[in-house]
């Protein structure tokens, strides 16, 4: 009997999980093809807008994730002239801007704002704020598209501004060589952290590797000594300040020691600077939290506290902005770091569960309600074209093309 059972039920199974797996595939590839879309409508002939509405400027920091993943689709020439247009607004200081287009933000959100190629050097919340992820996120993708397109003319043409971008970061770092940064700094800017970052010099020690490796394609052997010789040195101080027995923690100093932060966290494991060991356990502190238990994963754990809030937010009913609502950025970000280190079913599947939301409201926003909708409230309307997340699904959707789905 026992070969009659086996005859009789493994064609029935065979052919219910063969259609479990044309579901899945049919939503990842309708995801993509919604991702790609969204993206090319942020092309412009400056590059790579944020988005097609109230985003619709050259925002340094979302024309540069959003171009890992333009480069995981071929799209080139979108990313050069992103490049071209940030080392166009470099200061003579060395410091890249927050943006190219609208001077005033909320002007531009009201609809009240004229077309125009302003470079804005500091954060809208108050002058004192300078943006301090933009230089190392400048030298990054430059390095991102010289290893994708191995065109070194570019590169001899843009390494002198990548040169004095790094520099004008050297030149904000203490004395433990880390940067150090004011409130609304980095991406999450509606919080206030102040001092020494996790986000920020996560993306400092990567633009440090981006240069020791820019100026060996360059045979400058002087240069790339003092780049690996100056990232080994402040890697070591990082780890010493910043990692606690099971993850980095968000900032110092600080009174919420407590608070895990995924940004950081993510793009330490993305760029090789977190050692194998201490991946295990930012993976199993993200597990232990309950912070990936749906569609996309959290952006900290436990919440910060109100007084870490932009006080405005609060007025609109967006304090939650960087503090409890959904980025899709992030749980590519998840995606790839987990397909990265050898998860690949489990990247596989988040893949698909995100694909999902992404097919259900056919778009890709700004921001979502943690439930899966995309933010729309009295004040605010999510970003319908955010070109940020859109770039990054597609990479992670490169990362995982291949795996194949397990059978149960």
């Amino acid at each position: 009997m026992k070969p009659l059972i086996v005859k009789l039920n493994l064609p029935f199974m065979k052919k219910k999980l063969s259609k479990n797996n044309q579901y899945h595939e049919e939503s990842i590839e309708k995801a993509a093809k919604i991702a790609k879309e969204t993206l090319k409508m942020t092309f412009t002939d400056d590059g790579i807008s944020a988005g097609k509405s109230h985003f619709s400027d050259l925002w340094v920091r979302d024309a540069c994730y959003a171009g890992i993943g333009a480069l995981s689709c071929e799209f080139n020439n979108e990313v050069k002239r992103s490049i071209e247009t940030m080392s166009t607004h470099c200061k003579d200081n060395g410091q890249i801007p927050l943006r190219v287009g609208s001077k005033y933000f909320f002007l531009k959100y009201l609809g009240l704002s004229k077309k125009n190629k302003d470079p804005m050097y500091f954060e809208d919340k108050y002058s004192g704020s300078v943006p301090m992820d933009s230089n190392s996120l400048f030298i990054i993708l430059l390095h991102e598209y010289v290893k994708k397109t191995k065109d070194i003319a570019f590169l001899e043409h843009h390494f002198f501004i990548a040169l004095k971008a790094i520099n004008w970061l050297i030149l904000h770092t203490n004395k433990k060589d880390l940067l150090t940064e004011g409130n609304y700094s980095g991406w999450a800017d509606s919080l206030k952290k102040k001092g020494m970052v996790l986000y920020t010099n996560v993306l400092y020690l990567k633009s440090l590797q981006s240069m020791f490796e820019l100026s060996n394609l360059l045979d400058q052997e002087h240069l790339s000594h003092r780049f690996q010789k100056r990232y080994l040195s402040s890697l070591d101080k990082f780890n010493a300040c910043f990692w606690k027995e099971t993850h980095y923690i968000d900032t110092i100093p600080t009174k919420e020691r407590g608070i895990f932060s995924t940004d950081g966290n993510l793009l330490a494991i993305y760029f090789d600077i977190a050692t194998p060991s201490q991946i295990n356990q930012i993976f199993s502190t993200i597990s232990s939290l309950n912070m990936d238990t749906d569609f996309c994963i959290e952006t900290n754990s436990p919440k910060y506290p109100m007084n870490m809030i932009y006080a405005p937010f609060y007025l609109i009913r967006l304090h939650d902005y960087h503090n409890g609502l959904r980025w899709l950025w992030l749980e590519a970000l998840y995606i790839i770091c987990k397909e990265k280190c050898g998860f690949q079913h489990e990247a596989r599947r988040r893949l698909f569960e995100l694909s999902k939301k992404i097919v259900e409201f056919n778009g890709i926003y700004e921001v979502y309600e943690k439930n899966g909708p995309p933010v729309k409230r009295l004040f605010y309307k999510s970003e319908s074209y955010f070109s940020w997340s859109s770039g990054l699904f597609l990479a992670a959707y490169n990362a995982c093309k291949k795996i194949e789905l397990p059978l149960n």
